[in-house]
């Protein structure tokens, strides 16, 4: 079946949306996400995958990503501490 292009809505406008719609947990997990990018892409990059792009293992994230699996599996437990200590503040 052909989707309906007025159906289809910018990435920024959804996540907009989301914000709305989920409060300040989801904002400040999107803030976290942007101040990762600047910090560390790949982590990000881990890191949506996982949170936002149902990617359920490191070795899909890896093979993704053309990253060695070691270096998702670290970069995403690093993201995973940073996110419990944000969320016990």
């Amino acid at each position: 079946a052909k989707r309906d292009p007025r159906r289809l809505v910018p990435l920024d406008d959804y996540l907009d949306y989301l914000k709305k719609e989920t409060g300040a947990e989801f904002e400040a997990l999107v803030e976290f996400l942007d101040e990762l990018e600047a910090i560390n892409l790949d982590a990000s990059l881990i890191a949506k995958m996982r949170l936002m792009g149902g990617y359920k293992s490191d070795e899909d994230v890896a093979a993704c990503l053309g990253l060695e699996l070691e270096t998702v599996t670290r970069g995403w437990a690093k993201v995973r501490a940073q996110l419990k200590r944000i969320r016990n503040q």
